[in-house]
């Protein structure tokens, strides 16, 4: 069994890191609930959350996860779930002032990137990704 302390909640931010990019959205509550309540909302995700991703994914060495955080009626962010196997329902999974889109991490900043890179699911996303770390290991061999 797990258990896990009750923490009430405003909602839950969905953060998913494939490669470089970032994509964020709240799941919001149905209840006192977020998870599976199927409810959306489409705002830009707080720059303090993709870091923490950032930085759970780097300590951890994912190259690919989802991660989902609550954000408390007191304003902290705690880790509720993580994954490595996750789904991809939308053809953007953001949208900041209506337009799909991703962040990637530049210059010590996460950048909104517009279009839809999670078309068939993130497959093709993930499948560059996973064409571009091989293309790094055959550098290295070189």
């Amino acid at each position: 069994i797990l258990a896990q302390e009750f923490q009430q909640i405003k909602w839950e931010w969905r953060i998913i890191k494939i490669g470089e990019s970032y994509f964020g959205h709240k799941k919001l509550l149905n209840g006192d609930f977020a998870s599976g309540s199927g409810k959306i909302g489409w705002d830009a995700p707080p720059k303090e959350v993709l870091y923490m991703v950032k930085n759970i994914c780097e300590r951890g060495h994912f190259l690919s996860m989802s991660a989902d955080i609550f954000e408390t009626t007191d304003n902290k962010f705690l880790v509720n779930e993580l994954q490595s196997i996750f789904g991809s329902y939308d053809d953007s999974q953001m949208y900041i002032n209506d337009k799909p889109g991703r962040y990637i991490f530049k210059n010590n900043d996460f950048i909104f990137e517009e279009g839809s890179y999670n078309t068939h699911g993130s497959y093709l996303l993930r499948v560059k990704h996973f064409v571009d770390i091989l293309s790094q290991e055959k550098k290295v061999d070189l």
